[in-house]
């Protein structure tokens, strides 16, 4: 709270009395305000520079990305679950085009298990031919890559970004 809304309403502040005088004259009759801008501006400023240190300051998180063939051809679905050594599990999509990214997966050695399971026949998009289905055609891998314990795939996932393609046999 700035000293000048301190002041009664009635009695004159000291620099209306002076300016009133000649000294001071060329100053604002509103000292609360010419107070009031310095601060402003200064908290202006503050918040800017709080944005910019911010800005480059956001939540890191770990993730691991790439990309899954079967014998040289890009899986077109499924899921990649990965398995650290305390059990924590976290699992992913595998895109059409064989990409997959994994947001926060467990740090260090870990097991990774992929399986494909086929989608029932999907409607073919408004325009085609009524009653018709569109198929996607999976890729399809042996079952024991669905087991961590059985598929034979280990990585090491550090802190930050990791890139893992797998090219499955």
């Amino acid at each position: 709270m700035p000293f000048c809304s301190l002041l009664p309403r009635n009695e004159p502040s000291r620099s209306r009395s002076l300016a009133n005088h000649g000294i001071g004259a060329e100053r604002s009759s509103a000292p609360c305000q010419r107070a009031a801008k310095p601060f402003v501006w200064f908290l202006r400023c503050s918040a800017l520079v709080a944005i910019l240190v911010l800005a480059g300051c956001g939540p890191s998180f770990n993730k691991v990305s790439g990309t899954v063939s079967y014998k040289g051809k890009k899986l077109t679905m499924g899921t990649i679950t990965f398995v650290g050594d305390d059990s924590k599990k976290t699992f992913t999509t595998i895109a059409g085009n064989g990409f997959y990214e994994a947001i926060e997966p467990p740090l260090g050695k870990v097991k990774v298990s992929i399986a494909v399971k086929p989608p029932p026949n999907i409607p073919v998009p408004k325009g085609l031919e009524k009653g018709a289905t569109q198929k996607i055609e999976p890729v399809i891998i042996p079952p024991n890559y669905g087991d961590a314990n059985k598929s034979g795939l280990t990585t090491e996932i550090k802190s930050g970004s990791n890139t893992y393609d797998i090219d499955l046999k």
